[in-house]
């Protein structure tokens, strides 16, 4: 936090501060405020109302920090944004590079901050338990495609396809034919994705947005 503080107090200019989770990020506006820093804060927990009226401030020059977790990303275009710092350590480089190409867009020099701790690797292996499957829906999977490609079946169901995992009420109710394998692969990697979270919230309730 020390860190953090010595750079604010450094710019005199608009910023993003990433944080990974929406507990941090909360604590983290809560804490700068302190600083009497006019600082707003933006997560994907807030309401509809409230992420506008976040943005609205910052796109007016209201503020001149915001405090974001990734939620605030795509879609944000403000010219003059003149530095972005990642409080905590993002979840992949692709996400490094798309938030804090959030600064400089408007051509001039931007300034990119990242602020590394350990316990941020705990943090984003534990935020990676919701994204990746377990080996046997993969098999379950690729099983499924290797039937479809075989006997050149005509399509086949959400239902089949996820078998005896949990599944949301949306995948219960599909019942997509399926021409191509190719569609096949599309499909089973949506299919899967929408198993594997809600397999993640039945087994973890309230745990990502506690976080």
């Amino acid at each position: 936090m020390a860190a953090l503080c010595t750079l604010l107090a450094s710019e005199t200019s608009r910023g993003i501060v990433y944080t990974a989770t929406v507990r941090e990020a909360e604590q983290v506006a809560a804490t700068v405020r302190g600083w009497d820093v006019a600082a707003a804060c933006y997560h994907g927990r807030m309401s509809a109302r409230e992420r506008h009226a976040a943005r609205d401030l910052c796109v007016a020059g209201d503020v001149s920090v915001m405090i974001a977790t990734n939620a605030f990303g795509m879609g944000v275009d403000i010219s003059d944004i003149r530095f972005v710092v990642h409080y905590q350590m993002p979840g992949s480089i692709d996400a490094y590079y798309q938030e804090s190409g959030r600064a400089g867009r408007d051509g001039n020099v931007a300034r990119c901050e990242l602020l590394f701790d350990m316990n941020d690797r705990l943090v984003q292996q534990f935020l990676a338990l919701g994204r990746y499957p377990d080996a046997a829906l993969l098999r379950r999977v690729r099983d499924v495609l290797a039937q479809c490609t075989k006997a050149r079946r005509p399509g086949i169901s959400a239902r089949e396809l996820l078998a005896d995992r949990p599944r949301s009420r949306l995948c219960s109710r599909i019942s997509l034919r399926i021409h191509c394998p190719v569609h096949v692969a599309r499909f089973s990697h949506w299919a899967l994705a929408c198993s594997v979270r809600h397999q993640y919230s039945r087994s973890h309730p309230g745990r990502a947005d506690r976080y």
